[in-house]
């Protein structure tokens, strides 16, 4: 079983009471990836939340067909991606795939989900962490997108 001390250190639980993360760690299981592996597709099902324990991660999209662009690395201890299996439709908006070899913590979505609804508190905090996270990323695919536009120039699709 996961410690909740190495819980607390996550982005998404960081500074938690260890009361709050009990349950919350019994739900995770340690996973370990070669670099080069796809931890997730963009647009499949998603199913589980990920936490970095070590390595790093590109967050990449495919606007169009033939077309990758990577919009994040994910390389801090307690970094978390796969928000999407909290949050509906559920499908994850962008691939995770790793540039080194990578630890990461995966917690089933629905699991983490009914613990939330059972532990409201909680799942408050988680929630509002989970925006934050949410936020922090989409400034940093709009900023990324922003330094690959050129002046002057619409592309139409």
């Amino acid at each position: 079983m996961v410690s909740v001390t190495a819980l607390r250190e996550c982005d998404i639980f960081r500074g938690f009471p260890a009361g709050a993360l009990e349950g919350v760690a019994g739900l995770c299981q340690e996973q370990t990836y070669k670099a080069g592996a796809l931890i997730i597709a963009e647009g499949e099902q998603a199913s589980t939340l990920y936490v970095l324990l070590g390595g790093m991660v590109s967050l990449r999209i495919c606007p169009r067909e033939g077309h990758e662009l990577t919009v994040g690395i994910i390389g801090s201890r307690g970094d978390t991606f796969g928000w999407s299996a909290l949050v509906e439709p559920r499908r994850y908006t962008a691939s995770a795939a790793c540039l080194e070899d990578c630890q990461v913590l995966a917690i089933p979505g629905a699991q983490l989900l009914a613990y939330l609804e059972e532990h409201p508190e909680t799942g408050f905090m988680v929630i509002r962490r989970l925006a934050s996270i949410i936020s922090s990323r989409l400034q940093e695919t709009r900023s990324h997108l922003s330094s690959l536009m050129v002046p002057g120039h619409i592309e139409r699709g």
